[in-house]
């Protein structure tokens, strides 16, 4: 080969290597991270700033607050309203106590010798009862379960509230129901019964009248005009001469000059009516007593 050639070959071979040479300075390997970064290309931000660029929204040199988080409050349970009673003699408003402990999922004890009554570990004194024997506590007792009680209106009803749970106590109107049919009276406040008892209406003859009436005075021994003074112990008039009262013989028939007799004795519905009743109550009279009903048993009881 001549001169010329070997001149020839030597340069093209040159222009290869040099063809390369400026790929290879303008590239640089990062060995540690795998990662290559042409040194050609516009960085995104300045190496010598040493942050990421602002993010959208946020003032750059500020920290964003915080995120609070609101305790959430228990949620407030709405229970079945509780019916109040009232006596005649007193100014107290009192509601069923096992009512109530079942209403606020509480436990309730009785110590009949000390008469009184635990709900919840706490203690209650002087307690009253429904003639049927149920407890009744003051209403005012139950702040003592950490609730408040506010009046609504005219003192008909009352909301018992506290952080879990509200409910309303319903004084209802008190009506006295007098079914002649049965030979028995029922005494109501809103729709709990009071009082339950067996009576005496008007015999034949003296026949106690029908109606819707209202009740009128009252006194705790009253004489009849009538009949020869006659006692009628815890009378509250009807209508005329027609009066509520207690009296020794409550036969489960008629047997009355008018008059609804109310047994007496130690456990006493006449007394308990007359200290729970009071004037302008609604009273209702009403059926029939079937004499067939008695002339069916006295065979029965014959046999």
């Amino acid at each position: 080969m001549s001169s010329l050639e070997h001149s020839d070959a030597g340069l093209v071979e040159a222009g290869k290597w040099g063809g390369l040479i400026p790929l290879f300075l303008s590239a640089i390997f990062v060995v540690g991270g795998g990662l290559v970064t042409a040194a050609t290309a516009s960085p995104p931000h300045s190496v010598d700033q040493g942050e990421p660029p602002p993010k959208p929204g946020v003032k750059q040199g500020t920290i964003p607050p915080a995120q609070v988080v609101k305790p959430v409050p228990p949620q407030q349970a709405i229970l079945e309203p509780l019916p109040g009673m009232t006596f005649a003699d007193q100014g107290t408003i009192y509601v069923p106590a096992r009512m109530l402990a079942s209403r606020l999922s509480l436990d309730l004890e009785f110590d009949e010798k000390k008469n009184t009554i635990t709900i919840g570990g706490h203690e209650f004194g002087d307690i009253h009862r429904l003639f049927a024997g149920d407890a009744l506590i003051p209403i005012r007792e139950i702040t003592k379960f950490g609730a408040t009680l506010e009046p609504v209106a005219d003192q008909s009803k009352f909301t018992v509230q506290s952080n879990v749970y509200k409910f309303d106590i319903t004084i209802g109107p008190k009506r006295i129901e007098v079914s002649k049919a049965l030979q028995e009276l029922t005494a109501y406040q809103g729709d709990m019964v009071v009082l339950k008892t067996n009576i005496s209406t008007g015999k034949p003859g003296h026949g106690t009248p029908n109606g819707d009436f209202l009740t009128g005075p009252k006194e705790r021994m009253h004489y009849s005009h009538k009949y020869n003074d006659a006692e009628m112990p815890y009378a509250i008039q009807v209508h005329g001469d027609v009066f509520l009262h207690g009296y020794p013989s409550v036969p489960h028939y008629p047997a009355s000059h008018g008059c609804v007799r109310i047994p007496l004795g130690r456990k006493s519905p006449a007394k308990y009516l007359f200290g729970w009743v009071n004037r302008g109550i609604e009273v209702r009279i009403f059926g029939t007593y079937d004499w067939n009903v008695r002339r069916t048993k006295r065979k029965h009881r014959k046999h």
